[in-house]
């Protein structure tokens, strides 16, 4: 009765029980759409509806959202918008598939690339070639100038901040000298 009033109207699946939406989710993962929010979060009608379709994460809960990213870093293209400026959901999708960052909103490319000098490589193109993160990235560590866009390595505000940058990573000669220097009078 319950699935034959949810076929004629989704809305009605958020009236549900737990496994009358396993069943729906199973033959029609978007359908999690419908379903109660405390069943977004259970991890195991998410994945049910998940495993059917990938897309249906993007109604999950974020307790949910967390596990399944943890588990599948490239899932986090399919979690909701929100989740994807979250930087806990993006770190857990990122510890577990670096490649994952290219689905992530700015704010959180932002967040870690001020905290990963390195994880602009796994960025989006977009990403990349927006001056704000490659700036961020360059001054958390230079190295990362190779990973920005080809316009954004030939800017000359780019340029310069990765020559200063670098320029202070370098030795400094007057001490390398004057150790060399003590250690000959030894």
């Amino acid at each position: 009765v319950v699935q034959a009033a949810i076929k004629k109207n989704s809305a009605a699946l958020k009236f549900a029980a737990k496994e009358a939406v396993l069943t729906i989710v199973a033959d029609d993962g978007l359908k999690l759409k419908f379903a109660p929010s405390k069943l977004k979060k259970d991890i195991k009608v998410v994945r049910t509806a998940t495993d059917k379709n990938p897309e249906a994460l993007q109604f999950a809960a974020i307790e949910a959202v967390l596990i399944i990213v943890a588990d599948n870093g490239s899932q986090l293209k399919f979690a909701p918008s929100k989740l994807k400026k979250d930087i806990v959901v993006v770190q857990a999708a990122i510890k577990n598939d670096p490649n994952a960052l290219q689905f992530a909103a700015k704010k959180a490319v932002l967040d870690i690339v001020a905290k990963d000098g390195l994880a602009l490589q796994h960025a989006s193109e977009a990403l990349r070639n927006d001056k704000d993160v490659v700036i961020t990235e360059i001054n958390k560590n230079p190295e990362a100038f190779q990973f920005a866009s080809d316009s954004l390595q030939d800017d000359d505000d780019v340029q310069k901040i990765y020559i200063e940058k670098t320029i202070k990573r370098l030795p400094d000669p007057s001490i390398t000298s004057a150790g060399s220097a003590s250690s000959s009078k030894i």
